[in-house]
């Protein structure tokens, strides 16, 4: 891959400064979710809504950093984000591999999520009703993700195969150094993910990326919240939030006129 082009990537940029308190990356990705858009991890119809959620509460006692969903014409594939510290040993011994406490704790964090998806998952489907639009009723499969290590391109062959080891079809692990390599091959999306939060019952938007026409056509007003701020996105957009809010045409089309959009 062309060195000046990872040079010049935003991610690895941090990276290189040293950065390594994870709540700095934990806003970096809030601002730059597209880095965390794997291919493999998508289904064929893409990010649902465009939106990534941070912050999502599995349950009260279970917070995961990144969530999104994507989907089939047959299934929803909930995808959850546990993002750690990059420069975050992984082995304390290389031969053989022996995992330091904190890649540990990465592993079962995972492990406490899959097992309260055993029994609670149709409790996170209820938090996530007002996304699953259209087909609501498909069933829902989850994949995790571990993001540790700055690159696993840096590990021996035996480090890498251990980590091999660790993953399945529906559990990965990424260095921060993998995710910059997918984006840079992936290339720049040219509808930027938004990034939105739950709050209590609603959602609302921490970064508007790309005007969310999907989204506000399956939302309800009681499901989605705007600040001063977002209002002024979405008009640059040529949506009118207040139109929406009371039900009304709320797009505005070349020729001038407030329509819904896709009737």
């Amino acid at each position: 891959m062309d060195k000046k082009a990872i040079s010049a990537d935003p991610l690895a940029q941090l990276l290189d400064s040293g950065e390594e308190a994870e709540l700095r990356y934990q806003h970096f990705f809030e601002e730059n979710p597209d880095y965390l858009l794997i291919p493999e991890l998508m289904h064929n119809h893409g990010l649902h809504l465009n939106a990534v959620i941070s912050q999502f509460c599995i349950d009260p006692a279970l917070k995961c950093d990144f969530a999104f969903l994507t989907k089939s014409s047959m299934e929803w594939r909930l995808v959850l984000v546990e993002i750690e510290r990059p420069y975050q040993q992984i082995f304390t011994k290389v031969r053989p591999p022996q995992p330091t406490e904190k890649m540990t704790k990465g592993l079962a964090q995972i492990s406490s999520w899959k097992t309260h998806m055993e029994t609670g998952l149709e409790q996170v489907r209820n938090r996530l009703k007002p996304l699953l639009q259209p087909l609501g009723s498909n069933p829902i499969k989850v994949c995790y993700v571990l993001v540790i290590g700055r690159d696993s391109n840096d590990l021996t062959d035996a480090g890498r195969g251990w980590l091999r080891n660790q993953t399945s079809p529906d559990f990965k692990i990424y260095s921060y150094m993998s995710l910059v390599r997918y984006f840079l091959i992936r290339g720049k999306n040219s509808f930027p993910a938004n990034v939105i939060r739950l709050d209590k019952h609603a959602f609302r938007f921490l970064k508007i990326g790309s005007a969310p026409m999907d989204h506000l056509y399956f939302a309800q007003p009681d499901e989605l919240t705007f600040t001063s701020d977002d209002k002024l996105k979405l008009a640059g957009f040529n949506i009118d939030s207040d139109r929406w809010e009371r039900k009304e045409p709320w797009f505005k089309n070349p020729t001038g006129d407030w329509v819904f959009p896709y009737s």
